[in-house]
C-alpha cells in the first residue's frame, strides 16, 4: 500500500466511505453525511495547515482507504482518524493505513504525540491499536477508549 494526499477528486469516495454503515457504527454510529456538508467540509479540510489528509492505495493503486491527523496546537499533538474502504476490509489495510500514515505524519512533525479515541464497541479498532502497541489511556468522559501510539520521541 502507497499512501498519497488526498485531492478534491477524491471527494465522492470518501463521503461514500463516510456514510458506510460499518464505518457510522465503528464512530459511533454518527448520522449520515449530506453530500454538500461533506464538500464543503473537505475543501477546507485538504488546505488547511493543521489537517493532514492521506488515502491508501493498494498496489494496484485503488483506493482502499484514508487516515487524517488533525492538530490544534501546532503538531505537538494530533487526532488520528482513518477508515478502511468496505470493499478492502480484512486485507490488512488497517494496519497498513495506521502504519504508514504515522511514518508520514512524523515527516512533518517528528515529535507530535498521535492520539486515537475509539467507540469501545469497534472491536477492530480496539484491537488494531492494542496490536501495534499503543499505549491506552484512561476513557475519556463520553466513554470512549483512547489510544496514544507508544513510540517514545526525543525532542
Amino acid at each position: 500500500m502507497k499512501l498519497r494526499p488526498a485531492l478534491m477528486t477524491d471527494a465522492y469516495t470518501l463521503w461514500v466511505w463516510a456514510n458506510d454503515p460499518t464505518t457510522r457504527a465503528g464512530s459511533g454510529n454518527r448520522p449520515l453525511v449530506s453530500w454538500s456538508e461533506h464538500h464543503t467540509w473537505l475543501a477546507r479540510k485538504l488546505p488547511d495547515s493543521a489537517s493532514l489528509v492521506l488515502i491508501g492505495e493498494s498496489a494496484e493503486g485503488q483506493p482502499v482507504g484514508s487516515v487524517r491527523f488533525d492538530t490544534r496546537d501546532g503538531w505537538r499533538t494530533a487526532t488520528l482518524s482513518y477508515v478502511v474502504a468496505p470493499e478492502a476490509r480484512g486485507r490488512g489495510f488497517g494496519r497498513a493505513l495506521l502504519v504508514e500514515g504515522v511514518a508520514a505524519v512524523r515527516r512533518r512533525a517528528p515529535a507530535v504525540r498521535i492520539e486515537a479515541s475509539v467507540v469501545p464497541t469497534n472491536e477492530t479498532s480496539r484491537r488494531l491499536f492494542e496490536l501495534l502497541g499503543w499505549e491506552t489511556e484512561p476513557p475519556s468522559a463520553d466513554g470512549r477508549l483512547r489510544f496514544v501510539e507508544g513510540r517514545e520521541v526525543a525532542v
